[in-house]
């Protein structure tokens, strides 16, 4: 953005950098956006400092977040036949949320 300004002749300040960065922050940033904007001076501040704030901001969300987990869908249908047989009867692997592949048709000791 800066350099093709440049290239135009037409220099950008660096409070309309970070004005435009912190325009542009996604929602979950909102609070330290606004926290930015009422305790610093934003014609003062650096570009590269307003970087390393919300870098470190978003390094502390990430920590204190807990991880996302994903679940196994499980759908039951109705057919004939012994469940143990319609198992040996498909070899298909199955894949479990924590990384384990376990063979349908085979028993765990």
């Amino acid at each position: 953005m800066a350099n093709e300004a440049f290239a135009l002749g037409e220099p950008i300040s660096n409070e309309k950098q970070v004005r435009k960065v912190l325009r542009s922050i996604p929602p979950r940033f909102e609070s330290k956006v606004t926290s930015i904007e009422e305790a610093q001076d934003l014609s003062i501040m650096r570009l590269d400092d307003l970087i390393r704030n919300l870098t470190t901001y978003e390094m502390k969300i990430d920590s204190t977040e807990p991880a996302k987990k994903k679940g196994i869908a499980l759908s039951v249908s109705h057919r004939k036949g012994s469940i143990k047989n319609r198992l040996q009867e498909e070899k298909t692997p199955v894949v479990l949320t924590n990384g384990l592949t376990v063979e349908r048709g085979t028993t765990s000791s």
